[in-house]
């Protein structure tokens, strides 16, 4: 992964968007493939927070 923004951040001053870049650079990735050749793409998810768990 060569970059991570956050596109909507909460709002809030307590972490979320530093945890959710975090986590971000820790998943594994495939590469896209056009004509069996890994091309660079924009992947878009969101990242939820369970705070009810301990």
């Amino acid at each position: 992964m060569r970059k991570a923004i956050i596109d909507k951040p909460s709002g809030e001053e307590i972490g979320f968007e530093k945890a959710a870049l975090e986590a971000a650079f820790k998943r594994v990735y495939r590469p896209a493939e056009f004509q069996n050749k890994p091309v660079a793409v924009w992947v878009s998810y969101e990242v939820k927070f369970d705070l009810d768990k301990e």
